[in-house]
């Protein structure tokens, strides 16, 4: 452990460091977080000044999807402990910004850049009594710190892939030393469990399942962030195809089904780009009108609904795992290029869920299509043969639903073990 602590601060923060002065001349995104931490710790003194009495739970997530991750375990851990003071810190400015305001978090934070110094003025500040990390995002100074000011470690939703070839020594060891960082390891699956005890045998590991069911589940109880669309008159009795977190090279295949299903009477599209900035909305706005086919935005809608609109286009960040509840057939974008987003968000709402063949980087979408709750599409030809079959054939599209939905039922429970069998333990 010394020598990687060595490594890590001698070479790793250095090279971590330029790494993000390079990147942020090519990322706002980057310059962004960068300037925010500017100020941090005289924000975070304030911020801590008004937290008043009661332990503190610190809960680190990279981004937006990690924080979705971790509200239910926040959630039913502010209900078991009512004076419980709840801290939750970002890596990234795209979940400290789209966050939003949640009753039960008490404060939100930027992470300080992972130095020793940082991270020890960072956690005298806030004071946890125990400290939660979602998944991957692990930083080994506040860990280090952490174990140095006596406060326990826990690493939820952990997962561990198998590697092959010349890589899989690297990796391992590269994974034992981050591992050995918690106390507690919560991991998804057994399977995960024991490549992680194989790794890190002196340490607890537990099969607690993914907090990410939980999540999926509770927002799709949700209605009111798109009552409005469901409870409109011009959205009654449609065939609608909902397209999440789509990337251009995931556009580039479904669009030609698209526009081939728009010929039919009753059906929409509501498109949700990955990331809506203004060159994307417009581009897809550009491909609709070349095909002769309206679109509106989604905020626009909003001022005025409207039902002359062939496809919906969505230019806000946050509204995805709501807006499947709109579609009886859902296609998950990121699965013809960079990695598949949340499957489990559509199946939750019982949608047929339909995916490209780059779905190997999620569990949940292997699982989904071994058990027929989704179905998996090569190319535009597919596509079209694909949502075709769901719209045409509404027994075999609540076939593909239900079993989708099964698969999400069967894995819920994951927060309230981890509460149980690990919190409980340090927050009484």
């Amino acid at each position: 452990m010394r020598f990687w602590r060595a490594f890590y601060n001698f070479v790793g923060v250095p090279l971590l460091y330029l790494a993000f002065q390079v990147a942020r001349l090519r990322s706002s995104k980057i310059r962004k977080g960068i300037r925010a931490r500017r100020n941090l710790f005289d924000n975070l003194r304030k911020q801590v000044a008004e937290l008043g009495s009661g332990p503190r739970l610190w809960v680190h997530v990279s981004s937006l999807g990690e924080f979705e991750q971790a509200k239910p375990l926040i959630s039913d851990a502010k209900k078991r402990w009512p004076d419980l003071k709840v801290v939750v810190s970002f890596f990234s400015p795209s979940g400290y910004d789209n966050a939003g305001e949640i009753p039960y978090v008490d404060l939100m934070t930027y992470l300080p850049f992972d130095s020793p110094r940082r991270a020890n003025r960072f956690l005298r500040l806030i004071q946890p009594r125990v400290a939660v990390f979602v998944r991957h995002d692990i930083w080994p100074n506040h860990l280090w710190e952490a174990e140095r000011l006596g406060i326990p470690r826990v690493l939820i939703d952990a997962s561990l892939r198998p590697s092959k070839g010349w890589t899989a020594r690297v990796h391992r060891f590269f994974n034992r030393f981050l591992f050995s960082l918690f106390d507690v390891i919560c991991a998804v699956s057994e399977a995960d469990a024991d490549r992680i005890r194989a790794l890190v045998p002196e340490k607890e590991v537990l099969v607690a399942g993914d907090t990410r069911y939980d999540q999926v589940v509770r927002r799709a109880r949700e209605t009111a962030p798109v009552r409005d669309l469901l409870t409109h008159p011009s959205l009654k009795n449609l065939d609608i195809l909902v397209l999440g977190s789509t990337w251009p090279s995931d556009e580039e295949v479904v669009f030609p089904a698209v526009w081939a299903l728009l010929q039919r009477e009753g059906f929409r599209v509501v498109v949700v780009p990955h990331e809506p900035t203004p060159e994307r909305l417009q581009e897809i706005e550009r491909q609709f009108a070349e095909h002769r086919y309206t679109t509106v935005r989604l905020s626009a809608w909003r001022r005025r609904p409207r039902a002359e609109w062939h496809a919906l286009i969505v230019d806000s960040v946050g509204l995805l795992a709501n807006l499947y509840a709109l579609g009886r057939v859902a296609f998950v974008g990121g699965s013809f290029g960079p990695g598949i987003h949340s499957a489990l968000e559509p199946a939750a709402h019982g949608c047929a869920v339909v995916f490209g063949p780059v779905y190997e980087n999620s569990p949940d979408a292997r699982v989904l299509a071994q058990r027929r709750g989704a179905l998996v599409i090569h190319d535009s030809d597919e596509a079209r043969e694909v949502f075709s079959r769901l719209f045409d054939d509404p027994e075999y599209r609540h076939e593909i639903g239900m079993a989708a939905l099964q698969v999400v039922r069967e894995h819920t429970g994951a927060s309230q073990r981890i509460l149980e069998q690990v919190l409980s333990r340090f927050l009484g």
